[in-house]
């Protein structure tokens, strides 16, 4: 009868694959689930970036709104004008050049003036108008404004109507693009209409604010005004149909109540977040998609630190616990001891070379990954940084090294956002030069001595 012997060493070397499987199986996880909690934090913070960037757009275009809002209620309570609708005075009469002077000068301080070429109160056979040279015209506005099909529907109006939405302008030659508004202006002591206001909004109190607002390639941002829908392409707003479905509502993650956000789906651009924020208008709204190319850029960036920590842990435990590692420290202590003990040192010193290599191969992927332009030079600085960060953190230890880069990181952004773009490089070496000052051996390096 056969007994079977176990060697310690087989014992060991499966307790060894064992616990390396289970660690391994452990990083997996944590890795899924670090990733995953990566992504629901990336998807939140960009919707809140673009939130408060819209919100920012939206505010220029409000503040611009109020002012025409203001000019409307000085013409609705103004008593000059009441009593001009309510006499309907003759061009040229006194009355008539009085009140337009008043109308003129307060029309000329309102901050949205250029914004409104076409400015007109209209009594029952007469006008005052104030106009910008290139929209002058000749037409009988109080004969043809009652003529023109939207008329009705905003003069009765309970509130501001856009549902015209953006028109060729009826009194210009070339037809440029403007939002009418109309409200009624009633008599001094009653509530009876008496005339109206006519207001040309030119489109460009909405394209001066997009033209300025950076809005990435793959991501659309569109203007709805009352059901009509526009994108700003070429300078100008061209109307368009968008079509997508909804497929989940995530208005949960916003920050104020009055954002609505959206998760779509269309033909052309595939499955986006929608971030829809209202204008201080009735029935007018801005919405952006969230970029594409942003999160995937985010999620590289976590892959990148992910496999940045990952490679760490794994030369570290190559030069610590391995034969090979250690005879790498003992060729860099000291060549001539090292092949007395045994080592091969070329062999030692080709391998740490071929280490090098692959690591600057991965460092250049990940590099490329973030900043998809190669040029001759495009090592040069990230190498210079590296070398850097290796002697901040400490030569001869990796977690110091990367601790290093990312103080460094830090350090540098820190000093673009609130020093100077073009001195960020000068601070980074400076605040190495301090640091090696007090500890010459980096943060994480230890000094060794040597005996003589």
């Amino acid at each position: 009868m056969k007994k079977t012997v176990y060697h310690s060493k087989s014992i060991r070397n499966r307790i060894l694959l064992f616990t390396l499987s289970a660690i391994l199986g452990m990083c997996l996880l944590i890795s899924l689930f670090s990733y995953y909690i990566f992504r629901h934090y990336l998807q939140n913070t960009l919707i809140q970036s673009t939130e408060t960037s819209l919100r920012l757009l939206s505010e220029s275009m409000d503040n611009s709104m109020d002012e025409v809002y203001r000019l409307v209620r000085y013409c609705q309570t103004d008593s000059n004008i009441a009593n001009y609708i309510e006499h309907n005075p003759n061009p040229g009469s006194v009355l008539s050049v009085s009140t337009y002077d008043s109308f003129y000068e307060e029309c000329s301080r309102n901050s949205s003036y250029n914004y409104m070429p076409r400015i007109a109160i209209v009594s029952q056979e007469h006008y005052l108008q104030v106009v910008t040279a290139t929209y002058s015209s000749t037409a009988d506005l109080a004969t043809l404004i009652p003529e023109l099909p939207y008329y009705e529907e905003l003069l009765t109006a309970d509130d501001y109507d856009f549902s015209p939405g953006i028109v060729s302008d009826p009194f210009h030659r070339a037809g440029r693009k403007v939002l009418p508004v109309i409200r009624p202006i009633t008599y001094q002591y009653n509530n009876r209409q008496a005339g109206y206001l006519f207001i040309e909004i030119s489109a460009d109190l909405f394209t001066i604010p997009l033209k300025d607002y950076s809005c990435p390639s793959d991501s659309f941002l569109y203007l709805s005004i009352a059901g009509h829908t526009y994108i700003y392409e070429n300078g100008g707003l061209q109307e368009f149909t968008p079509e997508y479905s909804i497929l989940d509502d995530l208005s949960a993650y916003s920050l104020t109540g009055t954002t609505h956000i959206s998760k779509i789906h269309s033909s052309a651009k595939g499955e986006q977040i929608l971030v829809t924020t209202p204008l201080n208008m009735p029935d007018c709204y801005l919405s952006q998609s969230i970029s594409h190319a942003e999160r995937t850029n985010q999620a590289v960036l976590f892959m990148g630190i992910l496999a940045c920590i990952l490679i760490m842990i794994c030369l570290t435990l190559f030069t610590n616990k391995t034969k090979m590692g250690t005879a790498m420290r003992a060729v860099s202590e000291d060549k001539a001891a090292a092949g007395l003990m045994g080592i091969n040192v070329n062999t030692t010193i080709s391998l740490t070379f071929a280490i090098g290599s692959g690591l600057a191969a991965i460092a250049g992927v990940l590099l490329c990954s973030a900043y998809p332009t190669l040029m001759p030079t495009t090592g040069s600085m990230p190498g210079i940084k590296a070398f850097t960060a290796a002697v901040f953190g400490g030569i001869g230890s990796i977690p110091g090294a990367m601790i290093g880069g990312i103080l460094l990181g830090i350090i540098e952004i820190f000093s673009k956002a609130y020093i100077s773009t073009q001195l960020s490089d000068a601070i980074v070496f400076a605040v190495l030069i301090v640091v090696l000052i007090v500890k010459p051996d980096g943060l994480l390096g230890k000094h060794v001595s040597e005996k003589v």
